[in-house]
């Protein structure tokens, strides 16, 4: 199994919403592969690219040329409430 998901209007923004990858096939590239495809594209159409990723993950987007720059939010579940 593999998924990516990415918003974008295809104006201003990107956003790579995350990366899926079956931990059979984990270690082979194809996470980063997607990546540098995304940022590739983006790059090529001048488009603002940024993710929200979970702090464990930083250092592999920091590996894939992303920098950390924002607090991310949410809301809370409804039994954090």
């Amino acid at each position: 199994m593999l998924f990516c998901r990415i918003v974008s209007e295809e104006i201003i923004n990107a956003y790579l919403c995350g990366i899926g990858v079956d931990p059979h096939f984990r270690n082979r590239g194809i996470g980063a592969e997607i990546s540098r495809r995304f940022v590739m594209h983006c790059l090529e159409n001048n488009l603002h690219t940024q993710l929200l990723c979970e702090e464990y993950l930083i250092p592999y987007y920091i590996k894939a040329g992303f920098e950390k720059f924002a607090t991310g939010m949410r809301l809370k579940e409804k039994n954090d409430m």
